[in-house]
């Protein structure tokens, strides 16, 4: 009876396995935190299959000893602490397993964010680089069209023109000569 009982958790243990199979393939994905946990997960691998091992050597025990109950025991006990290590095992491998989707999701928050803002910087150097752009038709134009040159009239008809709009001007042909280098050196 107790074998059977055993062999009915034993075939348990083999579907949690394939479970677990089926999880492995879920996590492979190219990114580095996955080769992270992937890692952890070959350490965990190792240690199911030294448990595995451990198991299939309690199951041979286990039936070598069918008819010596002290030895039944046991194993038994044997086999529960084996379970009860395997199920702590796999609840900390989901545990870990959550943190690191977890934390993938938020990388890749962050990377949509980052490309969000890049995306933002290119349209505003596209804008600047328009502008420029404009800037430099606008000189290259003027450098073809130069502004023409003022041509002023004689200093003393400067003069006579001044005198005639305000009268009262004191004004003297030597400050109208001035005032017209000034302006030809600008």
């Amino acid at each position: 009876m107790h074998l059977q009982t055993r062999s009915e958790e034993i075939s348990r243990l083999s579907t949690d396995r394939n479970e677990e199979e089926s999880v492995r393939q879920e996590l492979k994905q190219p990114q580095e935190e996955v080769k992270q946990t992937q890692e952890q997960l070959a350490t965990a691998n190792q240690e199911l299959d030294a448990t595995n091992q451990k198991l299939a050597a309690a199951e041979q025990q286990l039936a070598d000893v069918a008819g010596d109950q002290e030895e039944v025991k046991k194993l038994k006990t044997q086999v529960e602490t084996l379970t009860a290590d395997r199920a702590g095992d796999r609840e900390q491998f989901a545990a870990e397993l959550d943190r690191t989707r977890e934390e993938l999701e938020t990388e890749r928050a962050d990377r949509q964010q980052v490309q969000a803002q890049l995306a933002s910087k290119y349209e505003e150097l596209d804008r600047t680089q328009e502008e420029f752009d404009r800037k430099c038709e606008e000189l290259e134009k003027l450098k073809r069209n130069p502004t023409p040159a003022i041509e002023l009239a004689e200093p003393a008809d400067l003069l006579n023109q001044l005198k005639a709009l305000h009268p009262k001007s004191k004004a003297t042909l030597g400050d109208v000569k001035v005032l017209m280098e000034i302006i030809e050196e600008s």
